[in-house]
């Protein structure tokens, strides 16, 4: 009797389900990035101010372990007061800084980008003789470096909306400062899904941590991304005054209501009488989701 041959059973439809609910899908980069960030505030924004100075600290003496030990609860008002999470920049920071790569020089000039004190601010001397950079151009470059090819390349992008005005001004020493800025910095991520916009909005406004929990790092697809970055060029490219189109276009993008909260009989001054922006962007390319794993947080002995 001839031997019958057994054929390697095919797998069926339910057989594909259960393998594919069997094995969990693969994060993104943008995806890892935002885990990343809220991971670094499970304990609360006022611990995560501690573990920023921390971390500073570790970056200024060149070393990838971050001492965490629990610090005195007296210290811990005065460590937040340093680093306040409705701080644009620092929260940009924060973002860019897992974003870099592990090299000690890709760390030092991305905290050194977003530190005013280690000389990342522009100075008024810096504006005259540097063109404002264009998003919409470095956008498309980053979009393209997402979408083609066989793999694509995330890119992250600290932007720094610059008030040229308010800049001169205290840099002159000048008395007449009772004014709001409308400077601003965030950071957008993009990949080949899409783009995320990381942020927080200044003392009358959410922290970082408050704008991650209500998903505004949520993924958003090409067509918001349009809508994003002419808004902001509208911001960008505009001189003269601060008016009602300049304040919707600031709401859109960044979530805040300037007009509601700047004038007489409002929280804050009035907007600063001459509207003259700039722009600068620090880019950060093919961003890696091992660049969000290159510090390990260690207490005391570990």
């Amino acid at each position: 009797m001839e031997k019958v041959k057994h054929q390697p059973k095919m797998p069926n439809e339910d057989d594909r389900g259960t393998n594919a609910q069997n094995k969990e899908p693969q994060l993104t980069t943008l995806e890892e990035l935002n885990d990343a960030v809220k991971d670094f505030f499970a304990k609360g924004p006022l611990y995560a101010s501690y573990k920023m100075l921390a971390l500073q600290i570790s970056i200024v003496l060149g070393s990838t372990a971050v001492d965490v030990n629990e610090p005195p609860a007296y210290a811990i008002p005065f460590i937040a007061e340093g680093f306040p999470w409705r701080d644009p920049k620092l929260s940009a920071t924060l973002v860019s800084l897992f974003a870099c790569p592990p090299d000690p020089h890709s760390v030092s000039e991305t905290l050194k980008c977003g530190h005013d004190g280690l000389g990342g601010s522009p100075t008024a001397a810096d504006v005259p003789g540097t063109p404002p950079a264009d998003l919409s151009k470095v956008f498309a470059r980053a979009k393209k470096a997402a979408v083609d090819g066989k793999v694509g390349k995330a890119t992250v992008l600290l932007v720094n909306l610059v008030d040229v005005e308010m800049t001169e001004r205290r840099e002159s020493g000048c008395c007449d400062m009772n004014y709001s800025s409308f400077a601003h910095a965030f950071v957008l991520a993009i990949g080949r899904e899409g783009f995320c916009v990381f942020q927080a909005s200044g003392r009358h406004g959410y922290r970082l941590d408050q704008y991650l929990m209500r998903d505004g790092s949520r993924l958003r697809n090409w067509e918001e991304a349009k809508t994003f970055v002419n808004r902001f060029q509208n911001l960008a490219c505009s001189r003269g005054k601060w008016s009602t189109d300049l304040n919707k276009a600031y709401e859109e993008c960044f979530e805040v209501n300037m007009n509601s909260i700047c004038g007489k009989g409002k929280p804050l001054p009035p907007i600063v009488p001459a509207y003259r922006p700039w722009v600068n962007i620090f880019e950060i390319n093919d961003v890696k989701a091992k660049h969000f794993k290159k510090w390990t947080w260690k207490k005391g002995n570990e």
